[in-house]
């Protein structure tokens, strides 16, 4: 014989208190956290993906962002018009610390030449994807 499910009383539609309390305290776990998630949405940002205001204080700092942006766009974090931008922007940089005196004419050729190399890989991938 099958013996019908239920709580005891016949009609088997009560529900446990114990299964009421789980729901209503998973309910309000997700709505707090969902809550906490929106408030804090901001300050998730990935500072390694770009640089708002670049200030370079030596030549060195150029050459930890280009290797940066260089391992961003072969990942494809960033997309190779904002690599090439920002490319551009470190040899501005590199410019700029020679012209006041902050960098060796050598170590500023070397470091353009490598910068320059990847700005034409990556204008040449951007060009086959197309």
């Amino acid at each position: 014989m099958i013996h019908r499910m239920g709580n005891g009383d016949g009609d088997g539609a009560g529900l446990d208190p114990t299964i009421l309390a789980l729901v209503g305290v998973g309910a309000a776990a997700f709505i707090l956290y969902r809550a906490y998630a929106k408030s804090h949405e901001g300050e998730r940002a990935n500072p390694f993906l770009e640089v708002k205001e670049p200030s370079f204080p030596d030549v060195n700092s150029v050459a930890v962002r280009f290797g940066q942006i260089r391992e961003l766009w072969s990942m494809g974090y960033i997309d190779s018009a904002d690599a090439i931008a920002q490319a551009d922007q470190l040899a501005t940089a590199l410019l700029k610390l020679q012209m006041d005196g902050k960098a060796a004419g050598v170590t500023v050729e070397n470091l353009t030449a490598r910068i320059d190399r990847f700005v034409k890989d990556v204008s040449e991938y951007q060009a086959q994807a197309a």
